[in-house]
């Protein structure tokens, strides 16, 4: 995908993009994973991760998707990553973060509502 078409690139400039689906990979891989229901009192469901190395956190709230016919939910939450669906370059990889469990390297069209949890150096 190019910076022109990086949503997080065209918002908020500077060196913030969205990650590649490998660094989703990656960002599985390292952390271990635990659902939570209410995050620290916030109202806010999701997954927290922590680093298997260094005990850093990270948290990814279940923001819902808007697909077509379906609702937003706090039980679920697709976040897009960078990398087109190399077949079929109108669809997109993307990490499905929901209750039933995590859902990785997986696409759809780009035109679904999902997240994106930009990154940057």
């Amino acid at each position: 995908m190019e910076a022109k078409e990086d949503a997080a690139t065209e918002q908020w400039g500077g060196t913030w993009r969205t990650p590649t689906n490998d660094e989703f990979g990656e960002l599985l891989d390292i952390c271990k994973w635990k659902w939570e229901e209410n995050f620290h009192g916030s109202g806010v469901s999701g997954y927290l991760g922590t680093s298997k190395k260094n005990g850093n956190k990270i948290f990814i709230p279940a923001t819902g998707n808007k697909f077509v016919g379906e609702n937003p939910s706090n039980e679920t939450a697709g976040y897009w990553s960078s990398t087109l669906y190399d077949r079929y370059s109108p669809c997109a990889y993307y990490t499905d973060f929901a209750k039933a469990g995590i859902e990785w390297d997986v696409f759809t069209f780009r035109g679904r509502g999902m997240s994106i949890r930009a990154v940057t150096k």
